[in-house]
């Protein structure tokens, strides 16, 4: 799963848990990690360490009770960054699409060691963390100033659902600002404790986290620094992935070939396209920089049709079947009448393949199946230029 900052990873989950899946039974100990828990106030509370399988989240919680601790026996078979969630429905913020939980805890779980969370379970981010393992006690150095900056990313957020409710807007937008700015600096101390841990385990992790989005020369720098034994771990064969993607999609490369479902129903298969100009254009309904270029692309469709332009969508929703509705809706509604197919995460995940890590994306692709210009956003003058150019 495509790591987030907390607050936002604790966001998108479930509050309740019904969308997750159910509490599962404990790790065998050859693969796993003692996690021991003792929190104030914690009656009544559920814990939860959260967890994903492929595409599915998992959520654990069996548990057996020694000396005053609820010891959790969590499957670790590789490092991982672990999220626990304290549950506490009185204690969120509740905004018009969906509840926002206060910051989480998130700390470091290691194949074979044992970890002791101490603290009040109506601030879990707050708890303090001990372990005789050093990747453990490392990542503890990072989490500290960073909960800090994340707990005051959730104070900005709790404050904007109170004045979403009374409609300040004004006041919500000056705070929706200086949210922008902790993220900001939230990102920047991470980036600055992952550079100055050079092939640590935990940077690995954390590195995953924002890799995409630096210089890719940068990046794969960096990466080297790891011992190959982590780059065959889960997530350094992700980020080794990713960069082998890159190079198949980039401008004087041949497109990737593929073949998925259109959404009427007959297969959309890029060899018989041959001979066209294409732009394919990864989008969401959910984007509001792919809607906004939309009328234009439409223009550009009017205009190039006839002279051999073609234009493929590919949606990036979701899970493939309960995406259906609103990517149909969103293409309707935009009269984006081109050849469109839905991204298929599970089965055919084109945004991977395609290493596509912003929306829109668009490629445009010469007669001769060559990537021509690769386009991150909604600007549309090299677009313009360049079509101008493949179809005179």
């Amino acid at each position: 799963m495509k790591q987030l900052p907390l607050i936002a990873l604790v966001t998108a989950l479930n509050y309740t848990g019904q969308c997750l899946a159910g509490q599962v039974a404990a790790a065998p100990i050859a693969d796993s990690a003692t996690v021991k828990v003792k929190l104030q106030h914690a009656e009544g509370h559920r814990i939860y360490f959260y967890r994903t399988d492929g595409q599915q989240m998992i959520r654990d919680s069996v548990y057996t009770e020694a000396n005053g601790y609820r010891v959790y026996r969590l499957p670790a078979a590789e490092d991982r960054l672990q999220l626990m969630m304290v549950q506490d429905p009185y204690f969120k913020v509740d905004l018009s699409k969906g509840d926002v939980p206060p910051p989480q805890l998130q700390f470091y779980l290691k194949k074979g060691a044992t970890i002791t969370i101490e603290g009040n379970a109506l601030a879990p981010a707050a708890a303090m963390v001990s372990s005789d393992d050093p990747d453990v006690q490392l990542y503890e150095t990072y989490r500290k100033e960073q909960d800090l900056l994340q707990i005051k990313a959730w104070m900005n957020t709790r404050t904007s659902g109170l004045l979403e409710s009374v409609k300040d807007t004004a006041a919500v937008k000056a705070l929706r600002k200086d949210w922008e700015k902790v993220f900001q600096d939230i990102d920047k101390y991470k980036r600055d404790f992952v550079f100055s841990h050079p092939g640590t385990r935990p940077a690995l992790e954390l590195f995953q986290q924002f890799y995409k989005r630096l210089d890719t020369v940068e990046a794969r720098q960096f990466f080297e620094q790891f011992p190959a034994e982590w780059k065959q771990s889960g997530t350094g064969k992700e980020i080794a992935a990713y960069f082998q993607s890159l190079n198949s999609t980039v401008a004087g490369q041949k497109l990737p070939l593929f073949r998925s479902m259109g959404i009427d129903g007959k297969m959309v298969d890029i060899a018989r396209l041959k001979d066209k100009v294409l732009i394919v254009d990864f989008w969401g309904s959910w984007c509001g920089p792919c809607r906004r270029s939309h009328p234009h692309l439409k223009a550009l469709y009017d205009q190039y049709k006839k002279k051999g332009l073609e234009i493929i969508g590919i949606a990036a929703e979701g899970p493939y079947e309960q995406s259906q509705p609103v990517w149909r809706k969103a293409v309707k509604e935009d009269g984006i009448n081109w050849l469109q197919v839905l991204n298929d995460p599970d089965k055919n995940d084109l945004v991977k393949a395609f290493a596509v890590t912003a929306f829109p994306t668009k490629f445009i692709v010469d007669r001769q199946g060559n990537i021509v210009l690769k386009l991150i956003g909604d600007e549309h003058e090299e677009l313009d230029k360049t079509l101008a150019q493949l179809l005179p």
